[in-house]
């Protein structure tokens, strides 16, 4: 026992000197010229160390060297790739004897990596011996050993690519690498942050060196607060970027992601939540997402994308949605003020459409419902380009309401003045839905048709109605009017000038067709074909709609059909109506000079009346109605006229070219 005792203490004795004389055995600069060495051989190029290493022997065997620079590769400008303030070293301490550097641990502090791709598109950041060195120029007896994870602390990076100019910046970098040797396998894990926002990095790739010619296989994982993304298959860097794998990216805010990217995007709604995955294929500035599943602010979508980011951005895109909601993009709409005298309800807040000149854009999308405001239609299929701030969507086939549309919407944002045309086809559509959903008016039903070509410009609401040239057709069949009688209107206006509608919620006028056709000049719409048929009347006219100060001035022929069928001519009875003011609100009276324009006519129509007895009550009245009617036409056309002396001369020309025809049908009692 005594002597394994005396065995045991002569080892520890032994062990004990060695340590202490490892100071002495092994030099301080043999440790920097073995580093030194060691990189040449390897990539060919200078390790300089500012000062001697500083060895420390307990707890473990470490190296720490200050201001360590590493050149660029020959040929190359003068420089350095890298430079830190600190690099710690801890390695096998038997490695040493066999003049092998084995490392344990390798820590960089406050590093900062010059990471460029020159005009002839040379990396130099790629680890590769030079061909003369590859033929045995290294030193005899140096061995690269074993390689043991890499820290980076509070490090700085800079990446310039001289082809394009392209920078990217990055601080405060706190790495771990792991790799097996100078040109193997590489992972890196860490944080870093790049403009303005932390972000957490993973990155892997099976053949370092090759990422500059063949590429190699590569994973890629960046998290933020705006951004999660995730990189898996092949990347160069021959000629610029080159992806081919799989994608996934998501995003709080697309719009926040992309200012972010230092990429311009305007105020505005929409852009949110975003979602993508898929195949892509990135090269240089061009990117192609296929069999891409998207998700913009609740929305989803299938197909292929590719944008090309060189000059002005572009995007082509082939996808297919569930529903496209206009909604999400559009600015809330201003509840309308109470107009007051002489104010239009047209808004005059300026029109947005300067986001049209953020990129260029072509576009085939469909969809199995579009949402615009309150409009809701079915299938659709969207054919658009969108170059220099003007956009040009054709509209295919449309489910419109239990119907089909087809047309065209041209916005042009680039003008000085932004300009807006329209050409819609519609037909057999329920126009009691579409106008409610679309403009909130619940008057007409009907299977309806309509169709525009119509052109604008202007910076407003307000500016567009008054710009608006072009033509309109509109019609409705097998429907009613809701909330007016116009019969029971028509009966009205013969003895009153009605101010306004006489709406009311029951009122109801049933017919079999109303439909007129306009011709607009600077929001003037002008027709001369305004036919509304119903069972028990027939009116026809013409006359303008005014758009801009949304006032009607219309004449208006009324006959009753009904009469007609009873075999009763009456033809000469269409006695024309005047609709003058507010479209809201309009006065409503007889055109008394359109009466007497054929007297006779309407003599001869009267007469037959009272002798077939269809209106007994005629001859009864005949007296009061003659004496009656020069003041009450004189006071009602001075009430609808807001003129007292039209309406006096008026009367007067009522007393003098219809006493004949009083006399006539009813005697001179």
């Amino acid at each position: 026992m005594k002597r394994i005792l005396v065995l045991g203490g002569t080892l520890l004795a032994l062990l004990v000197a060695a340590v202490l004389a490892l100071p002495f055995i092994i030099p301080h600069d043999f440790i920097a010229g073995q580093l030194k060495q060691a990189v040449k051989a390897e990539t060919g190029r200078t390790l300089t160390i500012g000062e001697a290493p500083k060895l420390v022997f307990w707890p473990d065997f470490a190296v720490t060297l200050k201001d360590v620079r590493l050149s660029t590769p020959p040929g190359m400008y003068e420089g350095q790739v890298a430079q830190m303030d600190e690099m710690r070293i801890r390695v096998e301490v038997a490695s040493l004897f066999n003049r092998r550097l084995d490392i344990k641990e390798l820590h960089l502090i406050r590093p900062k990596l010059s990471l460029v791709i020159d005009g002839e598109g040379r990396p130099n950041w790629v680890l590769e011996k030079t061909r003369g060195e590859q033929g045995g120029g290294s030193s005899p007896g140096i061995e690269t050993g074993s390689i043991a994870p890499i820290t980076i602390e509070d490090g700085d990076v800079r990446f310039l690519d001289e082809r394009s100019g392209k920078v990217f910046m990055a601080e405060k970098v706190d790495l771990t690498i792991t790799l097996d040797s100078l040109t193997g396998p590489v992972a890196v894990k860490g944080t870093l942050t790049a403009l303005g926002d932390d972000i957490a990095l993973s990155f892997s790739a099976k053949t370092p060196g090759e990422l500059a010619a063949a590429g190699s296989p590569l994973s890629l994982a960046v998290k933020s607060k705006r951004l999660d993304f995730s990189f898996s298959g092949l990347a160069a860097m021959q000629d610029g970027l080159t992806l081919d794998g799989t994608i996934t990216a998501a995003a709080d805010s697309l719009r926040e992601l992309g200012r972010w990217a230092r990429i311009p995007v305007p105020d505005g709604a929409g852009f949110g939540p975003a979602r993508i995955k898929g195949q892509i294929a990135l090269s240089g500035t061009n990117m192609k997402l296929s069999k891409a599943k998207i998700t913009l602010d609740g929305l989803s979508a299938g197909g292929d994308v590719a944008l090309e980011l060189s000059g002005r951005p572009k995007v082509t895109a082939n996808l297919g949605f569930d529903t496209i909601d206009v909604n999400r993009y559009l600015p809330p709409q201003e509840a309308a003020p109470e107009a007051a005298a002489g104010q239009t309800g047209w808004s005059a807040a300026p029109i947005a459409l300067a986001g049209l000149g953020v990129v260029d854009a072509q576009l085939k999308l469909s969809a199995n419902k579009l949402l615009y405001r309150s409009l809701a239609t079915g299938k659709i299929a969207i054919d658009a380009t969108l170059k220099n701030g003007k956009f040009d969507a054709r509209l295919g086939q449309i489910a419109l309401y239990g119907g089909k549309a087809q047309g065209r919407l041209v916005l042009d944002g680039a003008a000085k003045v932004p300009a807006v045309q329209v050409t819609l086809d519609a037909q057999g559509f329920d126009g009691l839905r579409l106008l409610r959903d679309y403009a909130g008016l619940d008057r007409f039903e009907g299977v309806a048709g309509a169709k525009l070509n119509l052109a604008a410009n202007g910076r407003s609401q307000q500016e567009l109605v008054s710009s608006l040239n072009g033509t309109a057709a509109f019609s409705f069949a097998n429907g009613a009017v809701r909330g007016i009688d116009i019969e029971a209107m028509i009966e009205d206006v013969a003895t009153n000038v009605l101010n306004g509608w006489r709406q009311g919620p029951d009122a109801k006028t049933p017919f079999d067709s109303l439909r007129a056709s306009f011709t607009l000049v600077n929001g003037i719409a002008t027709t001369n074909d305004l036919n509304f048929t119903s069972p028990v009347l027939t009116v026809g006219g013409g006359g303008l709609v005014d758009l801009p100060r949304q006032a009607l001035n219309l004449k208006v022929s009324p006959t009753l059909t009904l009469a007609a069928a009873q075999g009763l001519d009456l033809a000469g009875l269409a006695v024309p109506i005047i609709v003058k003011g507010p479209w809201a609100n309009p006065k409503i009276y007889p055109d008394i000079a359109g009466i007497l324009d054929n007297p006779q006519a309407a003599y001869d129509t009267l007469r037959k009346i009272v002798d077939e007895g269809t209106t007994a009550s005629l001859k009864e009245k005949g007296a009061e109605i003659k004496n009656q009617i020069k003041d009450k036409v004189a006071d009602e056309i001075g009430k609808a006229l807001g003129d007292d002396q039209a309406g006096e001369d008026a009367g007067n020309m009522i007393e003098e070219q219809s006493q004949k025809l009083l006399e006539g049908l009813f005697g001179n009692n």
